[in-house]
């Protein structure tokens, strides 16, 4: 099973926010919060919760 490292995961949240058309908030949480915070080595899947301010 794949495992996702804090720079996997800076450089493809960076390339999410290049291809919105629009300011999305979204929470890293678990073990992805961990491993971006280098508190883990890397995690097995990645969760988010998304929040966008249209009206």
């Amino acid at each position: 099973m794949a495992t996702f490292r804090r720079t996997y995961l800076e450089t493809e949240f960076k390339k999410l926010n290049n291809r919105l058309p629009e300011h999305v908030d979204f929470y890293l949480i678990g073990g992805g919060a961990m491993s971006f915070q280098n508190l883990k080595v890397a995690t097995k899947d990645i969760d988010v919760v998304l929040r966008s301010t249209r009206t």
